[in-house]
């Protein structure tokens, strides 16, 4: 009897860092490899993104220190303060320029933005997939929108330069400019969602849906049309803390209070 010749077993690599070009400029074929590993592989485009987060924040962290340098302007009625309040509205000032401010917090924000935005994603996606017939598991919505988001990668990188070139922040992101500042109402709620709209997000959606029309079978206009609303129910959904932050700022009180 013939011996039956055994193919040496390949361990499943934990990154694959050798993917991350060709998801990003070969999208159909390495989808379609990414989707077809039922584990889940989403773990190197998430610490991509983390890294180049994080080093954004690095890269914004002189600006944002020079900013707050600068004293804050005291408000009209501040002389008939008590000596306390004004003590702590002098404070607050230097607790912003300290490094918690500059760098952690919003290296904190950065990482959780990546985190929880591609989980969110993903959990809506799949359920859009799954109400459009698609027999697709939660773990390759997970893939996929993974390395669909490496697009952002690209724009973290960009906006570095952008730092360190100009020494400035960018006041207005994505299309969130084109809306009338200081408008109230809806513009309050605009102005988060159009921020989050650019040309890297449409990258990201542009992946997702090849992505999506790939793994499913689906057709790719039905494809587009799922990951579409997936798409705009997530921008409502991240968009709604920027809203009720920009609706409780917009509150007067007849006097300050400090805790």
């Amino acid at each position: 009897m013939a011996e039956t010749e055994l193919l040496p077993f390949e361990k499943p690599r934990r990154f694959r860092f050798d993917l991350v070009f060709p998801a990003l400029f070969k999208p159909k074929q390495t989808f379609a490899a990414i989707l077809a590993d039922e584990k889940g592989n989403w773990l190197t485009p998430l610490l991509v993104l983390s890294i180049l987060a994080v080093i954004l924040v690095l890269a914004a962290g002189p600006i944002r220190q020079q900013i707050a340098s600068v004293p804050p302007t005291p408000p009209e009625d501040f002389q008939w303060w008590t000596p306390e309040q004004q003590a702590q509205f002098m404070a607050s000032g230097e607790t912003r320029s300290s490094p918690l401010f500059i760098y952690g917090l919003p290296a904190l924000n950065s990482l959780l933005q990546v985190w929880v935005g591609w989980a969110l994603l993903a959990a809506v996606l799949h359920l859009t997939l799954t109400l459009s017939g698609s027999r697709h598991s939660f773990t390759s919505a997970l893939n996929l929108v993974g390395w669909a988001s490496l697009p952002f990668g690209i724009r973290f990188i960009v906006q570095t330069v952008y730092y360190f070139s100009t020494q400035t922040l960018i006041a207005s992101p994505g299309l969130s400019g084109f809306v009338p500042a200081g408008m109230g109402g809806g513009t309050n709620f605009l102005i988060p969602l159009l921020g989050m709209v650019d040309l890297y997000l449409i990258w990201q959606f542009a992946l997702v849906v090849i992505g999506a029309a790939s793994g499913s079978q689906m057709p790719a206009a039905k494809a587009a049309i799922t990951c579409l609303v997936a798409f705009l129910i997530t921008l409502v959904l991240f968009a709604l803390p920027g809203f009720a932050v920009a609706q409780l700022s917009s509150l007067s009180v007849a006097r300050p209070f400090f805790f």
